[in-house]
């Protein structure tokens, strides 16, 4: 271990050389002081022998948050810990236990909520739960300690079940899984010993719905939903949703500075995704005609469906699916705006169009298997001309339904471009 005089100069200019090294410093007030430099970072540190006759490392401090002369001034205080019999370590546990003392349930949620959810989550992710958080958790145990154990199991499942008692149960999943989340963040991070939410189960069992628009259904909802008691701009986002297979909410947010109309091959770049992979999408003569008519109605927001109370901001991401419900009763069966997303896959499936072109026209992630991951690692080919075809066909089979026109012929090729 290479021994050195500390100073400034020193301290600023040693640089990691393919390998982490250590340094001890000589100077008499400080004699000791280790300086270790690897390649991320230059770290202070002290070794003492413990009371129990252990050896153990003390970090300080990372260069530069903590200067040189800051370096001495703890390594000294260490010393001081040492020679009165002390461990600094657990003097250092002991300190960070007591600045816990007190720490409620909502301290623990609301640290979570700034230093992981607001960081890693989307907005729309990080508003449900403030709102679940707000309604349905604060109320009941927001007050109760968890440094010393005295939230338990029990009152998380009280808390749940009030919930389910309300006829809830979706929710209840829900509310079960971010009060998981939470407890075990917490304990990743040391914030608590003891995590009272291991092992609690969700109250339902949720089936994934599968429900799939017939014809006739396509036909109501595209020439009699936007009649009445919804606005023209929204029921165009409804009908973008089926044509183009995206997610309402990427469709409702979308502005027109992410959409080309005039190039040789139209397309639009939606770049808040769910997945956080942006998705460029062609466009084909429906979808350009929907899209031309929401920006006539726009005027000049930025936006292309910009709010009918404020222009420099979108519609809500769930007005369309907001405006379904309102409507479904009067146009005679019940869907959600996703089924028209899930209508379209399953078209796409009938019309002969292979899972993998599939996932590309809906953004969707890889599953995480090794076919899925050597496809998104090692295929760059974005099959943007293959993709247009499929959209043409599948306007020119919405088109067939919608309004009784004849399918054109070019939809039987489509076998050769999904193979």
């Amino acid at each position: 271990m290479p021994s050195k005089n500390f100073t400034d100069r020193f301290v600023q200019t040693v640089s990691f050389n393919k390998a982490v090294t250590e340094y001890t410093d000589t100077n008499p007030g400080s004699h000791g002081l280790r300086l270790r430099v690897n390649k991320t970072n230059k770290s202070f540190s002290s070794m003492y022998v413990a009371p129990d006759g252990r050896r153990k490392r003390y970090t300080l401090g990372t260069y530069p948050a903590l200067s040189l002369k800051e370096a001495r001034a703890a390594f000294n205080q260490i010393r001081v810990y040492i020679e009165n019999g002390k461990d600094p370590s657990q003097e250092k546990r002991a300190q960070r236990l007591n600045a816990r003392q007190g720490s409620t349930f909502e301290d623990i949620a609301k640290l979570y909520m700034r230093r992981h959810a607001e960081l890693k989550l989307k907005p729309k992710t990080i508003n449900e739960y403030q709102n679940q958080l707000s309604s349905d958790i604060y109320p009941f145990i927001g007050h109760r300690r968890v440094d010393n154990e005295e939230l338990t199991k029990r009152d998380l499942i009280i808390c749940i079940d009030k919930v389910v008692d309300r006829g809830a149960l979706v929710k209840a999943n829900r509310i079960t899984a971010l009060l998981k989340a939470i407890f075990r963040w917490a304990n990743e991070e040391d914030y608590i010993q003891y995590n009272p939410s291991y092992g609690i189960r969700k109250r339902s069992l949720e089936k994934p719905r599968s429900r799939v628009l017939n014809d006739e259904e396509i036909k109501h909802f595209w020439n009699h939903f936007g009649i009445e008691g919804v606005t023209e701009a929204v029921s165009i986002a409804a009908k973008l949703e089926l044509v183009l297979g995206h997610r309402t909410s990427e469709i409702t947010q979308q502005t027109k500075k992410q959409i080309d109309l005039n190039a040789n091959q139209p397309f639009w770049v939606i770049e808040d995704t769910k997945n956080k992979q942006e998705h460029k999408q062609p466009l084909c003569n429906l979808s350009i005609s929907l899209i031309h008519r929401a920006i006539d109605l726009s005027g000049e927001s930025e936006f292309l469906f910009p709010s009918p109370v404020n222009k420099f901001q979108p519609i809500g991401p769930h007005a369309v699916t907001k405006a379904i419900l309102r409507r479904r009763d009067t146009l005679g069966f019940h869907f959600t705006s996703h089924d028209l997303r899930r209508t379209m896959n399953t078209r796409l499936a009938a019309m002969g169009i292979d899972l993998e072109m599939r996932k590309r026209i809906l953004n969707h992630k890889s599953n995480g298997s090794s076919a899925d991951i050597n496809e998104a690692a090692y295929n760059w080919h974005k099959y943007e001309n293959e993709i247009r075809s499929i959209l043409n066909a599948w306007e020119n089979q919405l088109l067939a339904i919608t309004e009784g026109r004849t399918l054109p012929v070019n939809v039987i090729s489509l076998n050769a471009i999904a193979n």
